[in-house]
Order: C-alpha cells, then sequence, then structure tokens
C-alpha cells in the first residue's frame, strides 16, 4: 500500500496537471486499467485511451480551467477530496464545489476517480475566494 504522504503528492499533481490541462501528465497518474465516473451517474470510462479522451475532450471546450483543493483525507489505498473547480468558459471564469473520491495501487496510481458534484451548482465568479454553496 502507497504511504499517505505519496497519495497527497498524486493527488496534488492530479489537481495540477489538470489545472494545466497537461493530458501526458495527468496520465502518468492512472494505473493501466482505471476508471473514472464524472460525474458520479454517467458512463464509466476504462483505460488509458478512454480517460485521455474524456479529459481531452472536456479541456477543448474550455478557455482554461483551475481546481483548487480545499480538504484531503487519506485513508488506507482510498482518498476524498473537496476542491473549488473554476473553468473559464469563454471570457466568463465560473466556479463550483466538487468532491472526488479515489483507490490507488501500491505505486500510488490512481485506480479509479468518482467525481461528485452538481452542474446546477456552477456560478459566475463575481470575486475571488471560494464560493458558496449556493
Amino acid at each position: 500500500m502507497a504511504d499517505e504522504a505519496t497519495v497527497h503528492r498524486t493527488i496534488d499533481r492530479y489537481l495540477a496537471s489538470c489545472s494545466a490541462c497537461d493530458a501526458d501528465a495527468v496520465m502518468s497518474l492512472f494505473a493501466p486499467g482505471a476508471t473514472i465516473e464524472d460525474p458520479v451517474g454517467s458512463p464509466i470510462r476504462r483505460g488509458h485511451d478512454e480517460i485521455r479522451r474524456f479529459f481531452v475532450e472536456l479541456w477543448e471546450r474550455l478557455t482554461s480551467i483551475e481546481m483548487r483543493p480545499l480538504h484531503i483525507e487519506v485513508v488506507g489505498n482510498e482518498a476524498a477530496f473537496s476542491m473549488e473547480v473554476r473553468p473559464v468558459i469563454g471570457d466568463q471564469t465560473m466556479a463550483m464545489k466538487a468532491i472526488d473520491v479515489m483507490t490507488f495501487d501500491d505505486d500510488a496510481r490512481i485506480t479509479s476517480m468518482r467525481a461528485y458534484f452538481r452542474m446546477s451548482s456552477l456560478r459566475p465568479v463575481e470575486g475571488e475566494g471560494v464560493v458558496s454553496d449556493g
């Protein structure tokens, strides 16, 4: 089992790589055969090809994105973390809170990721700081 500090580093790299829209960096964090369900209830994507396609297609719709961690909790080979997701669509910065739940292999590579959020909570950013739960 990967130690807690290594899992934290993987999560930090995941958030930074997603914010940079760097598909190669993101994919280096996923184990072969990994799955993502983003958001929960959507079709599960399996393996590097489907996961890479998901991220690339998402980023193509955005001007940019920033994922700001709020709280990370690691227990064994699993982690849950809350974040503020700040996509820029055209010239409008938006924000919403989300929670990701991940599992990891012994090398702290992501084996599964499930994202919990409501698109209805996406709001324009009027100022700085963390968006309210609105």
